[in-house]
């Protein structure tokens, strides 16, 4: 080969390895990151629900229902909806409607996170029908990438509200969530006396409940309850690592605003608004005036929920819903 030829080879190879060596920087390049490619975990979150049928006249016009997620998986929020209570009519002296329908209890149990107890009365004369439900989060991730990462939930939060008057009561929890968490599963039990719910809110640190009875039988005793789920799951996997819920809620403390017309049984639906936050689990309800408007309860959808009312005068009411993602963020450390 002559010198020109070699001269002539050695700058065409030094050309292609010019050419070729940016490719391999972005081939060398591209191995961490695909190795470090987010790996998130699905959060498998459902409903379970029951029919409860309560008759008009004693004794069967009380009654205690328990309501369970299957397993050991945790209940985020337990709920009623009162369906119907057979028509009133004054030929056979039979009065009342779904407003007759009272809520004695609703709460999550103390030592099993996946157990609701209610307890209903129904002070109307015709037989009445509703609806229970719970919304669950299994107590894990699902199993991917080799493991799972616990979901973890707070022992219960208890407060007791002894000899509450007539009328309108409002108050706060006492307790608070730490920062990182968020409030789920409110729950209530009236001790003694009687009212109905008309508030059922986060405070406005989102990290509190804040309550609202109208007691009609007083001095009426009430206690309240809830827990706080981690934002972040426990540790697990090669390193160990854990991974962040999504969470927030969809308006806020704030709430969206309804004007509700005078009806027997108006039906609003706050839905979650984004696809990250996609399961509605734990929501929150607020009457301005409950001398004229009645929460008759709600039920779950996958990202939506449906309160119910029975309105006949004020018809300023507010809703807000805890929105969780059905896939965690990224690894992030423990």
């Amino acid at each position: 080969m002559t010198p020109q030829r070699q001269s002539r080879n050695y700058l065409i190879g030094s050309a292609l390895a010019a050419l070729l060596a940016p490719l391999a920087l972005v081939a060398g390049a591209a191995s961490p990151a695909q190795a470090s490619a987010p790996r998130p975990h699905h959060v498998k979150m459902y409903k379970v629900e029951a029919q409860v049928d309560l008759s008009g006249e004693f004794p069967d016009n009380t009654l205690t229902k328990d309501l369970s997620c299957p397993g050991s998986d945790y209940v985020l929020d337990g709920m009623w909806r009162v369906d119907h209570v057979d028509q009133a009519n004054p030929d056979t002296d039979t009065v009342g409607d779904e407003r007759d329908v009272q809520v004695l209890w609703s709460y999550g149990d103390n030592l099993d996170a996946s157990l609701w107890h209610f307890k209903f009365h129904n002070g109307a004369d015709g037989d009445a029908q509703l609806k229970v439900f719970l919304t669950c989060v299994q107590a894990t991730t699902e199993n991917q990438h080799g493991h799972s990462h616990p979901i973890v939930l707070s022992n219960r939060l208890d407060m007791d509200h002894p000899a509450l008057v007539s009328g309108a009561n409002t108050f706060d929890h006492t307790a608070s969530c730490l920062s990182g968490e968020v409030v789920v599963a409110p729950g209530f039990k009236f001790i003694s006396g009687f009212g109905r719910p008309f508030r059922s809110w986060p405070t406005v640190d989102l990290l509190g409940w804040h309550w609202g009875f109208l007691i009609s039988s007083a001095p009426a005793d009430v206690e309240t309850y809830y827990r706080c789920l981690r934002i972040k799951t426990g540790a697990a996997g090669n390193g160990p690592h854990a991974h962040n819920l999504y969470t927030t809620w969809d308006s806020g403390w704030a709430g969206t605003h309804y004007v509700i017309p005078v009806n027997t049984g108006y039906e609003v639906q706050h839905s979650c608004t984004s696809k990250f936050y996609d399961k509605g689990m734990v929501a929150g309800f607020w009457i301005d005036d409950p001398v004229t408007t009645w929460w008759l309860g709600m039920d779950p959808r996958p990202k939506t929920r449906a309160f119910r009312y029975w309105n006949t005068g004020g018809g300023s009411v507010y809703s807000t819903l805890l929105c969780i993602g059905s896939r965690t963020g990224k690894q992030v450390a423990p």
